[in-house]
């Protein structure tokens, strides 16, 4: 319909049965399942080229670069995500010995404290 629009512009007028039914015929052939075929055929034949044996190559490359960093970056934020956890977990371990250092002092003093009372009481 495009087609015979444009030759009767052109032309001053439209295209004859036949040439339309022919045209319409070749039109949906190529955008048909051979088209298809034609177009993955070509695209293939452009990949193969040797522009896209450099572009691609150096595409994936990039990507794989990009992918390195990131998983750097997360990495290291796990890492200091490990580190900062076990440094409370040992800040927890030395409050807790600090404790038991604290308890057998006083617990010593006390006993020191009787040992001192029972002898003052004996005289």
């Amino acid at each position: 319909m495009l087609v015979n629009g444009l030759a009767t512009a052109i032309l001053g007028r439209g295209l004859a049965f036949g040439a339309n039914a022919a045209l319409t015929k070749t039109i949906s052939i190529v955008t048909g399942p051979i088209g298809w075929a034609v177009g993955g055929a070509w695209t293939l034949l452009d990949i193969a080229s040797p522009a896209m044996r450099v572009t691609v190559p150096g595409t994936v490359y990039i990507a794989a670069l990009r992918e390195i960093k990131r998983n750097e970056k997360i990495a290291k934020e796990i890492s200091e995500k490990i580190k900062q956890k076990l440094e409370a977990e040992r800040e927890k371990k030395i409050a807790k010995q600090k404790m038991r250092t604290f308890i057998t002092w006083v617990s010593l003093a006390m006993l020191v404290v009787t040992i001192i009372v029972a002898c003052l009481a004996c005289k």
